[in-house]
C-alpha cells in the first residue's frame, strides 16, 4: 500500500525528528513510541524480513549516537515449520550427538528440546542458555540443540565483539564447544512449538521422541518466573562443566578474596535514563557506601573491582574506587573477570546479565542490591540501601569455613 517515495519521505521524517529533539528532554517512553510507530509504518511497505533490523539513530544533544533497533535480536529467527501450524506431519531429522557434558540426556521416554538462541550482550545470550539447559533437565527432556541466526549474528558486533568472540566464550563458559550446539538444518519441522516463560514446562505436554522448539521470548531477570529450575543438583554440573573455576586468577593473592562488578562500560552518562536504565545503573554512592562496610567488616581483606571503561566512562573517572586494598580492573580479558568472580570468596552482582551468570558459579557468598533487583537466587544476600544484612555476609563466610581477617 506504500510506494517508495512514502517510504523515503517516512524515514527522513522520523529521522529529522529524531535529530531536532533533545535527548535529555526526550523519555524512553517517548522514543519507544516513536520507534513504534516508525515499525507500523515500514511494516506496511515493506515484508517483515527476520534477516533485517531496522534502526534509527538518537543524539544525546552532545554527538553521541545510539543505535535502537526496531525489530529486537531476539526476533531473528531462522526459517522453521511447526507441524501445528502446518497440519502435516514432521519432517524427520535426527537429534545430534552432542559432545556436550552439560546438556541434559533425559531418558529413553524424554522428547528433544530445541531453543532459539538470542543474539545480544554475551551475558544474556549465556543466561538464556543456562536457563533452556536448567529447564531441559528439571522436565526430564532431552537437549538438541540451539536455533541460531548465524546470518545475522555474523554481520553484527555486540559490545565490539563478533559472533566468533561470542561463542568461544560461551564455549569456556559452558564447558562445551557451543558452535557444535547449533542446528544445521534448513528449515527443521517440529512436532511442538512453544513460545513462553520456561516455568510453564508442565504444559509441554510431549511424549517420548517428538520434537519441540522452545522460545523464551528474551525474558529479561526482573520479571523470570522459572530461576526456580536453577536447582541445586543443575549448579553443580553447571559448575562441574565449566572451564572458569580452574583457570587461574592472576589477581587474587590474599585470605580473603572480594570481587565486585561495576556496569559503566555501555551506560551513557547523559542518558541513564535511556540506557541501560534507572533500574540497572547503581550509583557511586552506594558502590562507596559497599566498599566503607567491607574495609569495616574485613579489615585488610583484598577487593578487586572489576568494570569497563568508555568515553562517557574514562580510566580517571574511576580514581574514586582507587583506594589502599582495592584493586581496579579495567577493560581485561572477559574470562580472567569471569573466573575471578566465580572464584572469589565474595562476588557482589551488578544488575547485569554478565556478573550474574558469573553469581551461577560462585558457590560461597554473592551479594546484590536489593533496590536494584536482577533475578535473586535463594541463597544469595540482598543488601539494602542500608546495608544492615552485613552481619549475613559474615555468617554466609564462617559457614563457607573462610577465614576472616
Amino acid at each position: 500500500p506504500f510506494g517508495l517515495d512514502t517510504l523515503l519521505f517516512s524515514f527522513r521524517f522520523v529521522a529529522w525528528t529524531v535529530r531536532s529533539l533533545n535527548m535529555r528532554c526526550l523519555c524512553r517512553r517517548s522514543v519507544l513510541a516513536l520507534a513504534s510507530l516508525c515499525q507500523l509504518i515500514l511494516s506496511g511497505a515493506l515484508p517483515y524480513d527476520p534477516d533485517t533490523a531496522v534502526v534509527f539513530q538518537l543524539a544525546d544533544g552532545q554527538g553521541i549516537y545510539r543505535h535502537v533497533p526496531l525489530i529486537h535480536p531476539c526476533d531473528h529467527v531462522p526459517k522453521h515449520t511447526c507441524s501445528g501450524h502446518s497440519g502435516g506431519k514432521p519432517d524427520f531429522f535426527p537429534a545430534p550427538s552432542l559432545n556436550c557434558s552439560l546438556c541434559p540426556e533425559g531418558s529413553d521416554s524424554s522428547a528433544i528440546m530445541y531453543a532459539v538462541a538470542r543474539l545480544d550482550g554475551v551475558g544474556e545470550r549465556v543466561m538464556q542458555a543456562v536457563m533452556y539447559m536448567a529447564s531441559a533437565s528439571f522436565y526430564n527432556l532431552r537437549f538438541g540443540g540451539f536455533l541460531y541466526k548465524e546470518s545475522y549474528d555474523i554481520g553484527h558486533h555486540t559490545h565490539g565483539m563478533t559472533a566468533a568472540d561470542t561463542l568461544h566464550l560461551m564455549t569456556e563458559y559452558m564447558g562445551s564447544n557451543f558452535s557444535a550446539l547449533r542446528l544445521h538444518v534448513s528449515n527443521p519441522r517440529f512436532d511442538h512449538c512453544w513460545r513462553g516463560g520456561l516455568e510453564q514446562g508442565h504444559k509441554f505436554k510431549l511424549v517420548a521422541g517428538e520434537t519441540a522448539l522452545i522460545n523464551d521470548d528474551c525474558t529479561g531477570l526482573p520479571v523470570r518466573k522459572d530461576l526456580f529450575l536453577l536447582n541445586q543438583p543443575f549448579l553443580r554440573r553447571l559448575r562441574q562443566s565449566t572451564t572458569l573455576l580452574d583457570r587461574p586468577t592472576k589477581y587474587f593473592a590474599g585470605q580473603l578474596r572480594i570481587a565486585i562488578h561495576l556496569r559503566r562500560g555501555d551506560v551513557l552518562q547523559t542518558t541513564r535514563e535511556w540506557w541501560p536504565g534507572p533500574d540497572r545503573f547503581v550509583p557511586d554512592a552506594m558502590y562507596a557506601g559497599l566498599l566503607s562496610l567491607l574495609r569495616g567488616l574485613f579489615g585488610a581483606a583484598e577487593i578487586h573491582v572489576f568494570s569497563t571503561s568508555s568515553s562517557n566512562f574514562p580510566n580517571a573517572s574511576f580514581n574514586r574506587y582507587r583506594h589502599p586494598g582495592v584493586h581496579v580492573h579495567l577493560d581485561g580479558d572477559i574470562l580472567d573477570d569471569w573466573a575471578h568472580m566465580a572464584q572469589a570468596d565474595v562476588l557482589v552482582v551488578a544488575p547485569s546479565g554478565f556478573s550474574w551468570v558469573a553469581g551461577l558459579l560462585n558457590s560461597r557468598c554473592v551479594v546484590t542490591f536489593r533496590s536494584f533487583p536482577w533475578g535473586y537466587l535463594p541463597h544469595w544476600i540482598q543488601l539494602n540501601d542500608d546495608f544492615r544484612q552485613a552481619g549475613q555476609l559474615r555468617s554466609c563466610l564462617r559457614d563457607k569455613g573462610l577465614a576472616l581477617p
